[in-house]
């Protein structure tokens, strides 16, 4: 139902599932906000392959869907909070697309919710987002910010 539909559901069953659901997908936007994750001795690992992503094994397993990597790097308590909240640049949400009308609908949820759209190149680019989240997710479990770790540089004036 409808024309876009979250996909909120462990990163190792979300590829089986969109093959199961292939034919209910197709020419609809599936956004992908899983994270291939598992603790490590190190901390946060992916549990994909090189270069491989959950958003790519997705499109492989649905191929009529137009997937889009989106909403994987904040903390689900930070959507109960107005994004004005975090200052007054609204805060950013990375995504990867390949198809111009999906990445339209995820930029139209992104901006309804006051956030900032941030794109991030096509979906051959969702490895990198989900590898940030492991860095993101690792940081904040050692008690770090990852923030601080991406200042932005000073303006010119």
């Amino acid at each position: 139902y409808g024309e876009a539909v979250l996909l909120a559901v462990p990163a190792g069953a979300a590829p089986a599932l969109a093959r199961e659901h292939a034919g209910a997908l197709a020419g609809r936007t599936v956004v992908d906000c899983t994270n291939p994750l598992d603790p490590g001795p190190g901390g946060v690992m992916l549990t994909t392959g090189a270069g491989e992503s959950v958003a790519g094994l997705i499109g492989a397993a649905a191929p009529g869907a137009h997937v889009v990597k989106a909403f994987n790097l904040a903390h689900a308590s930070m959507w109960d909070h107005p994004a004005d909240a975090f200052g007054a640049i609204p805060p950013a949400v990375p995504f990867c697309a390949d198809d111009p009308g999906a990445a339209g609908h995820v930029t139209e949820l992104i901006t309804g919710m006051g956030w900032s759209p941030m794109p991030a190149g096509g979906l051959d680019r969702a490895a990198y987002v989900e590898a940030t989240a492991a860095f993101v997710i690792g940081v904040w479990w050692a008690g770090g910010s990852p923030a601080l770790a991406f200042p932005e540089p000073p303006r010119a004036a």
